[in-house]
């Protein structure tokens, strides 16, 4: 005897009277090309292609349920999810291989099965259709029947033969172990002797591992309680051992009058569109809510849903709200790497002197010049690696359109291209891949080499070795220097539209996904090896869990298949008989970008019709519903439990979230009601009530049906049933392709690479476990006020969207070189400072450290603005009369450029500074003495950049196939070439910081005359944009671009504070009349920084504090008027100089 964690599973029965046909297995792997045993070729006139083998949408082969019982048993979540080994690999766990199953007729036993899931047999045509996962030897089938039943009482069988593991995808199918038609044989079983459901009969399931060394509990990897802990298992006190697991489930009839599922018959289904599921969600609440304003419902809803993202800060919440509602629909892509060098502190023992050598550490410019050489590396090879998986993918893509052209449809076979220049065409790109691969490599590198990871690692070793030798000398300041990784910015693909099902028909399974902390029981059971001994496993777990009551036929929602028809934008699009390019203004002509929104907005759409009608199939899902009802909860605990608390009994949050009925009724009846709070209440009463009548699901393959493919799973590269020449030739583009094989061409359709346009809902079917079908309606299809079409109730609006993943690099440069800021401690992207002062109409000018060099006034002199050196300047140096002696070049320029403009350009931009400054406030408590009383804006570089992830995606059109094979380049429509609006700064935004900039030439000059704001035309193909920002040093500048998720750029208070508080800041005043020898002015008190006098007497310069006695009433015995400067100065400035 063994003890074993007894875990509770779920089982399916469903009883037909007759045979029916039900939504079949989405592949038939008889319909493989292949040698037979026989010798004779099979199938030989089909492609060997996914597409030869794989049902369409809502055309599914039919596959054959036989009349009788059929059982279904679900498998523990934790033994379906996805998990990581020591290396870093994904894989799935192994699952129970073996199960009786026991039939019983008023608690007598009636039959007994065992199932062995992970047979594989070439004759027993009951079993599962199962390709090889190893391709076949020569005279073998592709595929063989996997599982098998046999009677308890010949058990088991000796021989057979045996899968080395059985998982939950089965042969890579995510929901192989969830459809019954995909596993009939392996986790169900089939009973032919009722053909109406039974009275007073029960069937369980007992499961098990047959290969005890795959049973995680058996030779577990982590203690027990951690295992338990991560699969959410939990058992009752047992503080032995646990040998195996056993999974158990019963099933007992208990048939109602009506079989029939009342799910399926009383209820209409709603049907609603979003970009996300909570966008669906809320426009599924939005009418549905007696508020009288259905779209302020959907806005509510939609800010309480991100409310965790935007309480941390109260600034900006309606144009954080937008941002964060458009981020929410794009899905994150890893980026690659940068490298970075930090420091690394040994607080233990430190002393005050070791702190203050820290501090006074430079890294030396070579180490700048190394560092911005790794980085260089990484971005080419992570590049490179982009562009050979685009290489790869685009090789299948051809490889998929050979085959068709070797294996013709006889309808069409004068169609296609002659298969012998086709694979000239495929022999080339293999000869492209395989020496551009070579020149990539991989990283890490072996050997001595010079592709680009041999550059990498060449470089870093290089940089390593800097850091030994600067590291040397910090030891003694118990510090040191280390290179680190971080994740360069995200690729981002946009969201695929978001399909929400409403009612009873749309409740979620709770076969899958619903086992949260499972309750689980120990028993000790006999070793599974006989016939006998199963019976004693079987005793031993027998009622150790409720029995499920049989009363309907059941329905267990699991896929949805959809057909959806898109309209592009029509002004400028590329499907023109006469024009296959899109126009480069095709985006900025048909969209505006308003202040203070994130997304792009249609100013007339006009809409296209073509050959763009998509299907798909994708698994459902649900958790749109209950996550927004927590927040919603969330929300309301704090804005009305304080109120509640102050005369009840406090309630703290938690209990408030498990029972919030008392203290929301409350609130109702009080007379202090708000009808915001009085609406969140009614939604989330309305989410609990209908939390079991809710499924969505993304329509998965959308945006690749968009760029003419298909995304369904793939056969890999092979020609089985050819000559050995082909055969040869087919190995050769398997290997150059590698594994970049997920979507099909799909030459018959558009090719829109720019999401942009509307559209709508032609089919929608919900598919159970069973294979059973329900056709939902999808007109009318209901949507956010934000995404609706006029004059189309049914369409759903789709603002402009690149297809790929992309990204807009949006960063600030450091000061003295041109890399990305930020890599280095010390370097700094603050080439400068100007400070605006509506007192005498200048514009002061200082360095990087705070230093003042001199202002520029509204004053003419000559042609040019007035440049007034600093007060107490020699004249000479970067503080003489020639702002052409200001060290930074790109401050240098600006101030020169200025200057030449005239006192009218100075004064128009101190005007824009005034009118941008009262509105920029951003929340940081960052101390900086200059702040207090001036707003000095930090002059800095960024750099903008529009990117799509490897290549661009190609056109797949079989007449623009013929034409890629006789030139260079691919056809992409000149997506590359089209302009996107990017918006510099957010006018209205307090967090913004961009008062102003100026774009850059490539010499680093100002190109143009300063810019308030602006809104820039960026393409793919065009180099990035380089600016001079003025930069409140609090905020960050934004890039908004509607196609993309917002960038900022920022400086971090390190890059800013000391300038600031070491700043001087000098103002003009004259005439002052007062005492020869002691000067008082009524100023006010500044923390922290003390006031000054200057003004030159013959050829010297006087400075002196102000004298606060002075302004004691009394008349001046020397009365003298006076000109000069009045200084606010650090507090720790001498005084009479």
């Amino acid at each position: 005897m063994a003890t074993a964690l007894v875990v509770p599973i779920y089982l399916d029965a469903l009883c037909l009277p007759e045979d029916r046909d039900v939504t079949g297995p989405e592949a038939d792997f008889t319909l493989l090309p292949h040698v037979g045993p026989d010798g004779r070729d099979h199938n030989a006139g089909l492609p060997y292609l996914s597409g030869a083998i794989l049902s369409a949408p809502f055309d599914d082969r039919p596959f054959r349920l036989k009349a009788g019982v059929h059982l279904h048993w679900s498998l523990p979540d934790a033994l379906t999810r996805l998990t990581q080994d020591e290396n870093g690999r994904t894989r799935v766990m192994a699952v129970p291989n073996r199960w009786l199953v026991t039939r019983t007729r008023s608690g007598a036993i009636d039959a007994q099965w065992v199932v062995e899931s992970d047979h594989v047999s070439d004759d027993n045509l009951s079993g599962t259709v199962h390709p090889r996962t190893d391709p076949p030897a020569p005279g073998m089938r592709p595929y063989r029947y996997l599982g098998r039943r046999i009677r308890l009482d010949q058990w088991p069988v000796g021989g057979g033969e045996y899968l080395p593991e059985l998982t939950a995808v089965g042969h890579g199918d995510p929901v192989f172990a969830a459809f019954y038609p995909n596993c009939h044989s392996v986790f169900g079983c089939h009973d032919p002797d009722f053909t109406t459901p039974p009275q007073d009969v029960s069937y369980d399931v007992v499961g098990w591992y047959g290969t005890l060394a795959q049973d995680p509990l058996a030779y577990p990897s982590a203690p027990l309680d951690e295992i338990l802990d991560r699969f959410g298992w939990s058992v009752p006190s047992h503080s032995g051992p646990i040998a195996r697991t056993v999974c158990y489930a019963k099933l007992t009839f208990a048939p109602a009058g009506r079989t029939a599922n009342p799910l399926l018959v009383d209820a209409a289904t709603g049907v609603y569109v979003g970009h996300s599921p909570t966008e669906a969600l809320a426009a599924s609440l939005g009418p549905t809510l007696d508020a009288g304003d259905p779209d302020g419902i959907e806005n509510l809803l939609e800010a309480v849903a991100f409310a965790g993202d935007l309480e941390s800060r109260a600034c900006d919440l309606e144009v954080r709200l937008s941002e964060a509602r458009h981020t929410a629909t794009f899905d994150p892509i890893p980026g690659g790497l940068r490298w970075t060098v930090r420091r690394r502190d040994d607080n233990d023992g430190v002393t005050a002197e070791q702190k203050q050598a820290r501090e006074a550490i430079t890294l030396p410019e070579s180490v700048a010049d190394l560092l911005d050489e790794v980085n260089r590396a990484q971005r080419d090879y992570d590049d490179a690696r982009d562009v050979l998986v685009s290489l790869r993918d685009r090789l299948f893509a051809d490889w998929h359109k050979y085959l068709i052209c070797v294996y013709p449809d006889d309808a069409t076979r004068d169609g296609y291209p002659d298969p012998d220049e086709v694979a000239f065409f495929l022999d080339r790109q293999v000869t492209w891949i395989q020496a551009y691969d070579a020149a990539t490599g991989a990283f890490p590198p072996t050997g001595q080499g010079t592709s680009r990871a041999h550059v990498l690692g060449g470089a870093i070793k290089n940089l390593v070795t800097a850091l030994d030798a600067v590291n040397t000398a910090a030891a003694a300041a118990k510090t040191e220097f280390a290179l680190e990784r971080v994740p360069a910015p995200p690729w981002w693909r946009p969201r695929e539209p978001v399909v929400l099902f409403t009612g009873p028909a749309a409740t979620p399974t709770d076969r899958h996904g619903a086992d949260g902390t499972l309750s689980c029981a120990v028993a000790d059971v006999p070793e599974p090896a006989s016939a006998a001994a199963l019976t004693g496993v079987r005793a031993a777990v027998d009622g150790r869990f409720p029995a499920q009551a049989w009363r309907t036929d059941p329905w267990h929602p699991v896929l949805l298949q959809w057909e959806a028809e898109y309209f592009p934008v029509a002004v400028g699009d590329n499907l023109a008989a006469d024009q296959r390019d899109y126009a480069p203004y095709f985006v900025v002509n048909g969209y505006d970008l308003p202040p203070g929104e994130a997304d792009l907005v249609s100013s007339a759409m006009l809409l296209d019709k073509g050959a763009n009608v998509y299907a798909g199939t994708t698994v459902l899902s649900s958790g749109a519903r209950p996550v927004l009802s927590e927040r919603i909860l969330t929300y309301l605990a704090g804005a009305i439990l304080p109120a509640y608390n102050a005369g009840h009994p406090p309630v703290t949050p938690d209990d408030f979230a498990r029972a919030p009925e008392a203290v929301l009724a409350w609130y109702e009846s009080g007379d202090d009601r708000q009808a915001r709070l009085l609406s969140l209440i009614a939604a989330y009463r309305h989410l609990v009530a209908r939390e079991d009548g809710n499924l969505s699901q993304s329509l998965g393959g959308f945006n690749d049906a968009l760029v003419m493919r298909r995304l369904v799973r793939q056969l890999p590269i092979a020609d089985p049933v050819n000559f050995p020449a082909y055969q040869a030739f087919a190995r050769r583009v398997a290997d150059a392709a590698g594994d970049e094989t997920r979507s099909a061409p799909q030459p018959l359709t558009d090719f829109n690479p720019i999401r942009a346009g509307a559209m709508r809902l032609l089919r929608l079917r919900l598919v159970d476990n069973f294979g059973l079908t329900h056709d939902v309606a999808t007109d009318p299809t209901g949507t956010t006020e934000r995404l609706r079409v006029p004059g189309h109730p049914a369409w759903v609006a789709l603002p402009p969207r690149l297809a790929q993943p992309a990204r807009m690099r949006f960063h600030l440069l450091n000061a003295t070189r041109d890399d990305e800021a930020g890599d280095l401690p010390g370097m700094s992207p603050v080439c400068g400072w100007l400070v605006p002062s509506d007192l005498d109409d200048t514009l002061a000018v200082h360095a990087a450290d705070g230093t003042a060099l001199g202002a520029l006034g509204a004053v003419a002199d000559g042609s040019r603005a007035r440049w007034t050196p600093v007060p107490g300047s020699t004249g000479t140096g970067s503080t003489g009369t020639d702002p052409g002696a200001i060290a930074d070049p790109t401050l240098r320029a600006i101030v020169t450029r200025l200057r030449e403009a005239g006192p009218d350009a100075v004064g128009d931009v101190l005007a824009s500074l005034s009118d941008a400054l009262a509105s920029i406030d951003p929340e940081n408590d960052t101390p900086a003495g200059a702040l207090l009383t001036t707003r000095p804006l930090a002059v800095v570089r960024a750099e903008l950049d529009l990117q799509i992830k490897g290549l661009p995606a190609v056109h797949q059109d079989w007449n623009v196939f013929r034409e890629d094979m006789r030139r260079y380049g691919r056809e992409t429509n000149a997506v590359t070439d089209v302009l996107f609006p990017v918006r510099i700064g957010q006018p209205g935004r307090w967090g913004d910081g961009v008062a102003g900039l100026w774009l850059l030439d490539e010499e680093g000059r100002p190109s143009g005359d300063f810019l308030a704001q602006a809104t820039l035309h960026q393409s793919i193909d065009l180099p990035p944009v380089r600016m001079a920002l003025l930069l409140d040093p609090r905020g960050r500048a934004h890039a908004v671009s509607g196609v993309l998720p917002v960038a900022s750029a920022g400086l971090d208070a390190a890059q800013y504070a000391a300038a600031l508080g070491a700043m001087e800041l000098d103002v003009f005043t004259a005439p002052v009349l007062g005492d020869a020898g002691r000067l008082g002015l009524p100023v006010p008190d500044v923390p922290g920084r003390r006031w000054a006098w200057r003004e030159k007497r013959g050829a010297a310069w006087i400075t002196a504090d102000l004298d606060a006695s002075a302004l004691d009433a009394h008349f001046p015995a020397d009365l003298t008027a006076r000109e000069g400067w009045l200084t606010l100065r650090p507090d720790s400035s001498g005084t009479t100089t």
